[in-house]
């Protein structure tokens, strides 16, 4: 199927749920009757910004307040349950939305990932081609027909570098004659499965891909050195099971859609290409017309009302050009391919699978989670008038307003063109006059060198030699941080000061709401670990710092 790439479509359909859980995991810590497994508190760690970390007690001391967060959740999902707000209607709904991913998710573990193995002797051979590197030069064409006419030519005696200069269709390369320099493999499929198969001066027959049609000439072949084996294995099993999940991906879709037999109605395809020819901003359908049936298939079909959900989603002037039948087929299969695979789901019995219950389970523990820490626990906390008060009294340099200077400068490239440019000043010249014609900093140059204020974090060695002059006051050669160098004339200066609340009240407002609520989550939380039985592996947990003393 023309217009999408199979594998990154299905992932995409499916990737939010985050990996399933394995059987047998280890259990790093229990929280009354719920457990967090090792998988889950790595995941999380890895998700986590630890910045330089020194020491592995350093290490340590981070882990326990990641695997702490991960126990507060855990805590909050306890408290859900209690109040039985998996009972509620709206977490009900969120629920029944969640299944078709997650029997995405189950699905493509079941007929992709789990049907992909790599073997010992694949990873060998992946790392013997690795230590050999092939010049090759290529023809690029958009049809078959364009590439075996210039494979014939070349056939009967043409120069490939002059056919690659005059046919090729590639602008980075036609000029060189086709010249790709040395390729490494594994870094252009299928083409390389072709090039590392020619010797030097051999053409290959037409090869397609994603980009068009290639003659392809080996020039040189030479050896390379590379890592061992040991330390690349990981990089390359990946690469080996992406690759081969792709291809498995791309032969299932294939199957999947043989069964369906799409059919597509000929009456409902003329009048949406005939809408959009009429639409100006975007399509737009009658509810009528939404009833009629675009496309069938076994176990379903396709309104036209289906089609107006999916083209929403792109807004007006964005939507694809529906101009021809395969425009819009494209569109529609594209698009179908989720019901397919639900579909191919359920009839496959996921839904009654362990593995499938155990990921709805994980699904409704986070829609009860978000519950908790958006409504549920900050509910009814407010904020009084002197509350607000007494938080800006106490948080004043949140309200605090930077310094700030503003100053004409000239700025040029070297401190002798400055040092002239300030006697120029000095003997009556115009700063302004000459800010305009001799500035490099272009967009002050146009106001007469003039830069509005800026605080100092901005301009730090502007600003400090700016802060110590007086209103009118001329100061340089300074060396800003580019290396050039700056005459500045002081316009003004704005003192740092404290805003006045009513100037802040709506922000303070929120700050104080969201400490207070803050402090109820963690009054909540002491309340919980209180009630919860909560134990830890230290030993686990330690067995994975990896910093070395």
């Amino acid at each position: 199927m023309k217009g999408y790439a199979p594998l990154a479509l299905l992932m995409g359909l499916i990737l939010t749920l985050g990996g399933c859980g394995k059987k047998g995991e280890k259990i790093l810590a229990r929280v009354g009757d719920h457990v967090v497994t090792l998988s889950e508190f790595q995941q999380r760690w890895e998700r986590g910004l630890h910045g330089e970390i020194s020491s592995p007690e350093k290490e340590l001391e981070l882990r326990k307040k990641t695997l702490d967060l991960i126990i507060e959740d855990k805590l909050m999902i306890i408290g859900a349950y209690e109040q039985k707000l998996n009972e509620s209607p709206e977490v009900k709904e969120k629920i029944e939305e969640s299944k078709p991913r997650i029997l995405l998710r189950v699905l493509y573990n079941k007929e992709i990932k789990d049907k992909v193995k790599v073997s010992k002797s694949e990873l060998r051979e992946y790392y013997d081609k690795l230590g050999v590197e092939v010049r090759a030069r290529h023809i690029l064409v958009k049809t078959e027909e364009e590439a075996k006419k210039i494979k014939e030519e070349l056939d009967r005696g043409a120069d490939f570098v002059q056919l690659a200069k005059e046919k090729s269709t590639d602008r980075r390369t036609k000029d060189k004659g086709g010249d790709l320099g040395f390729l490494k493999w594994g870094k252009v499929p299928p083409f390389e499965e072709v090039a590392f198969k020619l010797k030097p001066g051999e053409i290959s027959q037409p090869v397609k891909d994603r980009l068009g049609w290639h003659i392809i000439k080996v020039v040189e072949r030479k050896k390379v050195e590379r890592e061992p084996l040991d330390r690349l294995k990981p990089q390359i099993e990946s690469q080996l099971r992406r690759s081969k999940e792709k291809k498995r991906v791309d032969e299932y879709i294939t199957q999947l859609k043989e069964r369906a037999n799409l059919e597509y109605v000929p009456k409902t395809l003329e009048l949406v290409i005939s809408k959009y020819k009429e639409a100006k901003e975007k399509m737009e359908f009658t509810d009528e017309e939404k009833e009629r049936i675009l496309v069938k298939y076994k176990g379903g079909a396709w309104k036209l009302g289906r089609f107006a959900e999916q083209l929403a989603k792109f807004g007006p002037f964005r939507h694809p050009k529906f101009e021809k039948e395969k425009d819009v087929k494209n569109f529609v299969e594209q698009h179908i391919l989720q019901d397919l695979l639900v579909d191919a789901a359920k009839r496959e019995g996921i839904e009654s699978t362990s593995e499938f219950k155990k990921e709805l389970k994980k699904a409704e523990e986070r829609i009860l989670l978000g519950k908790m820490q958006k409504e549920v626990i900050p509910k009814g906390v407010t904020v009084s008038d002197d509350e607000v008060k007494a938080y800006y009294q106490s948080h004043q340099d949140k309200f605090k307003v930077p310094a700030k200077v503003n100053i004409r400068e000239i700025q040029v490239k070297t401190k002798e063109e400055a040092e002239k440019l300030l006697k120029r000043i000095k003997r009556g010249a115009s700063f302004k006059k000459l800010a305009k014609e001799r500035s490099l900093r272009k967009w002050a140059a146009k106001k007469g060198g003039e830069m509005g204020y800026f605080e100092e974090r901005r301009y730090p060695a502007l600003f400090k030699a700016a802060w110590d002059l007086k209103r009118g006051q001329i100061a340089g050669p300074i060396k800003s941080r580019g290396g050039n160098w700056s005459i500045i004339k002081l316009i003004g200066k704005k003192k740092e000061r404290v805003q006045p609340l009513k100037e802040v009240e709506e922000k303070a407002k929120n700050w104080a709401l969201a400490e207070k609520r803050k402090k109820v989550k963690a009054e909540w939380l002491e309340n919980m670990r209180k009630k919860v039985k909560i134990t830890i592996d230290e030993k686990l947990l330690e067995s994975t710092v990896e910093t070395k003393a």
